[in-house]
């Protein structure tokens, strides 16, 4: 009873990238308990020019582990980045 779906996409046009991955998946433990898992991930990236770049990544993780959430994480990461 262990599956998973992965889905991403990325596309760049010019100086701008964005990107997206969705991830499910589940699976039946030998106790006969299913656990869950999702992970979304969205992010966009600009290039400046001059090697100087900024990005963005916004995040979702969820676990269950037999229908009680042990993780429930959102975040946001940026990025400055200086080419040489």
């Amino acid at each position: 009873n262990d599956e998973g779906t992965t889905v991403c996409a990325t596309y760049t046009m010019g100086n701008l990238g964005v990107g997206a991955c969705d991830l499910e998946s589940s699976f039946t433990t030998s106790s006969n308990t299913t656990n869950t898992a999702s992970t979304t991930t969205l992010s966009a990236q600009y290039n400046l020019g001059g090697g100087v770049s900024v990005a963005a990544t916004y995040f979702d993780v969820e676990q269950e582990e037999n229908s009680v959430v042990a993780t429930d994480a959102d975040g946001l990461m940026t990025m400055l980045s200086i080419g040489f």
